[in-house]
């Protein structure tokens, strides 16, 4: 049996605003080509909620404030 809905939660996690722009636009453009693909009877929802932006922590400047 095919259930009526799927809920797919994803985690994305990029440093550079244009690169999380692109990787997002890329996810919704292969959810709807899937969707089309398999005869889906609407177009997928995709839903994109606003993060804060990754951290990075510099080696070198963690190495020198290490404990």
């Amino acid at each position: 049996m095919i259930p009526d809905e799927v809920r797919l939660l994803l985690t994305v996690r990029t440093y550079r605003p244009e690169v999380r722009k692109r990787i997002l636009s890329s996810i919704e453009r292969i959810a709807k080509a899937e969707a089309l693909a398999g005869g889906a009877p609407r177009e997928p929802l995709v839903v994109t909620k606003p993060a804060a932006n990754a951290e990075y922590n510099d080696p070198g400047l963690t190495a020198r404030i290490k404990f």
